[in-house]
């Protein structure tokens, strides 16, 4: 038996400019509240590319470093940042663990530019 507010299939995350499919529920890592972003290690439909300005921070607050800028391939609004290492707003707990360790770069996208259906 189902309880209720159960959701059989994953929940698809868009763009909130043009509804543009980004990734899905399968590929979120975590969320982390201090950079008001969900991190997933799968993207489709974004190009990612370096800040325009080296020297500045990043587009999510809290990042000691620039990380390379993800933006929406259909309307070019920005999503978010891709991180190889943990920003510096990411919880010291969580930067030690298996999600910011693996080789693969992580995604973390605003919430405010996603919107999501299931």
């Amino acid at each position: 038996s189902r309880s209720m507010g159960e959701i059989d299939s994953p929940l698809v995350f868009q763009c909130a400019s043009c509804r543009t499919v980004i990734t899905d529920s399968n590929q979120l890592v975590c969320t982390v509240e201090a950079l008001d972003a969900l991190i997933v290690d799968a993207v489709l439909g974004v190009t990612v590319s370096p800040p325009a300005d080296s020297g500045s921070n990043s587009a999510l607050q809290g990042s000691e470093f620039p990380a390379d800028c993800i933006t929406c391939d259909a309307c070019s609004a920005p999503l978010g940042c891709q991180y190889s290492t943990a920003p510096a707003a990411v919880p010291a707990a969580l930067a030690e663990q298996v999600v910011w360790r693996q080789l693969a770069p992580r995604y973390a996208l605003r919430r405010d530019a996603l919107a999501a259906y299931a």
